[in-house]
């Protein structure tokens, strides 16, 4: 099984993680790169954490941007976008995931959050978080959930409040 690494976006790979989002999204993407885009002057961005996944030979398999987002005392980042080459291997993409946690707690962050249907992500650690996100507005099925990078359950004292070009 080949072994995934993290690489920060810069100049140089930007346009790989576009074309993962554009892949992965269809006609919402060039919204979602505009967003990007925006997200990256925004006084909490950290370039370090705006990634892509990669396997050992360099190839691109998946982006991922973790904004940061403040939910009172943990450390919290909110997985968006989540972009995989569903073209890939399945096994390999199932690494996606646990490598994005790794690297996530290897940042000394406590939770990754994501919008999506809990039983899509359930196999991974994910749960669903009670607390609100004021200006939110999901679909009934989708969820905020998150992932404790740490043996922890998941538990916001605070609503999460999210950068504004993200609601």
């Amino acid at each position: 099984m080949s072994k995934l690494q993290i690489t920060p976006i810069n100049a140089t790979n930007r346009a790989n993680a576009a074309t993962l989002v554009a892949k992965s999204y269809g006609a919402d993407a060039v919204q979602i790169i505009k967003t990007m885009a925006d997200l990256r002057s925004h006084a909490d961005y950290d370039a370090k954490l705006d990634v892509l996944v990669q396997t050992e030979d360099n190839e691109t398999i998946g982006y991922a941007n973790m904004m940061p987002v403040r939910a009172g005392s943990p450390q919290a980042v909110l997985l968006a976008p989540l972009a995989l080459d569903v073209d890939k291997n399945q096994e390999l993409l199932q690494q996606v995931i646990p490598t994005l946690a790794n690297y996530a707690k290897e940042q000394h962050l406590d939770y990754l959050l994501m919008h999506a249907r809990p039983e899509d992500y359930a196999e991974f650690g994910f749960k669903p978080v009670e607390s609100a996100v004021q200006g939110l507005n999901l679909p009934d099925d989708v969820k905020i959930l998150a992932f404790a990078t740490h043996d922890q359950t998941p538990d916001f004292e605070e609503k999460i409040s999210y950068p504004e070009q993200l609601l």
